[in-house]
């Protein structure tokens, strides 16, 4: 059975369709005077790059997105940023990403995969994401008919683009009114039935979000049962959105059963792992804890946060010299990562390795954002003091 990722049919709708351009208030001197300010605050280099973004420069764009996840790793809306300009820079890119692997033009595979890996980080760090930069991919496409003009699209697409474009300008209720109306006329349509999820779950209607997943994983299991090939998504993906609407409404049980369901589906699905060491954490089930935590780090040894959850997991239990390697790699991996470096110092102090403890005592005054100005002048008053 084919899968495909939800976005792709999405930006074929979108593209038809038109809407507002998205705006940014601040200007450039304001935004840049953010980065000098603030250096090392992920949130002033997204903003920065929202605004080359509004203004279709996607180069700079890019640049401040990969600056802001350069200094958070799980910035959800950065990855999302960086997938839209990407998009939105390159005409054929928008093509060949709608194609099979086999069918993509030489010179083209390894931008679409990269374009799906962005989009990929920015669903799983958080599914429920805020789809409104999003906004100038409603933009008319110029140009000529395609197939997706044709009445085929007018009779089915229709109705569900009026209510994902609404979805995309943060219309989340009226999103929600107009997939459902959409259903009413098409109620075998899996694509309404997905967006009408995320906008329930947008306007905290939970149990309207999980019914609808719950729809969707019904038709999937009867698709693998009976070897249809009409349904796209990967169930993966409906029992993650699931799960993290039932730890929103601190279901637990479910959703550590949701989680558990969506590692059945796919292993590689690393954040599952790390959302079910949290909750094993909770329940005070330590072994069970580190088991799925080293699970998300061997499918994700690249992310920091991961190595971090794990040096807090360990100074939690006890085990301080662990704790101390699962920060060091924290560090290595991302030196903007200030909690891992203040708590890093403060084990190297608490177990007598104080050179080590002021090397990274002044990592973290260089590299924390000025949120943390109070926590700096203590750290430096510190370090004077040991001189």
């Amino acid at each position: 059975m084919k899968t495909k990722i939800f976005v792709v049919f999405v930006l074929l709708v979108l593209l038809q369709s038109c809407g507002t351009a998205l705006l940014v208030n601040a200007d450039y001197p304001e935004l840049h005077e953010a980065v000098k300010n603030d250096p090392n605050n992920p949130v002033s280099y997204f903003n920065l790059g929202l605004k080359y973004y509004s203004d279709k420069n996607f180069e700079e764009a890019i640049k401040n997105f990969d600056l802001a996840i350069e200094r958070d790793y799980n910035f959800s809306l950065a990855y999302f940023g960086k997938f839209c300009s990407l998009v939105l820079s390159d005409p054929e890119l928008k093509n060949e990403m709608y194609k099979e692997d086999d069918e993509i033009k030489d010179g083209y595979l390894e931008k679409v995969k990269f374009l799906k890996h962005n989009y990929a980080l920015a669903f799983m760090f958080d599914p429920l994401f805020d789809y409104r930069m999003a906004t100038l991919l409603l933009e008319k496409r110029r140009g000529g008919r395609n197939i997706y003009t044709s009445e085929l699209y007018d009779q089915f697409y229709k109705l569900f683009a009026d209510g994902f474009r609404s979805y995309m300008l943060g219309n989340y209720k009226e999103a929600e009114e107009e997939l459902t109306y959409s259903i009413s006329k098409i109620p075998g349509y899996e694509d309404s039935y997905f967006v009408r999820a995320l906008a329930r779950a947008q306007i905290n209607d939970f149990d309207g979000c999980i019914s609808d997943l719950d729809t969707l994983i019904n038709w999937n299991r009867q698709a693998n049962t009976e070897d249809l090939s009409q349904i796209y998504y990967k169930s993966s993906d409906f029992y993650y959105i699931r799960g993290t609407v039932n730890l929103r409404q601190n279901k637990i049980k479910e959703a550590k059963s949701d989680f558990e369901s969506c590692l059945m589906e796919d292993m590689g699905y690393y954040v599952a792992h790390s959302q079910l060491s949290n909750i094993y954490q909770k329940q005070k089930q330590y072994n069970e804890a580190l088991r799925e935590l080293d699970a998300a780090i061997f499918i994700r040894p690249e992310d920091p946060q991961l190595h971090y959850n794990k040096g807090v997991f360990l100074a939690m239990v006890g085990q301080n010299e662990k704790a101390i390697e699962s920060y060091k790699e924290v560090v290595k991996l991302n030196k903007y990562h200030f909690k891992a470096e203040y708590n890093l110092a403060y084990l190297c102090e608490k177990t007598g390795r104080n050179d080590d403890a002021k090397t990274y005592y002044q990592m973290f005054a260089e590299n924390a954002p000025i949120s943390q100005q109070k926590m700096i002048d203590e750290i430096k008053q510190k370090l004077a003091s040991w001189e």
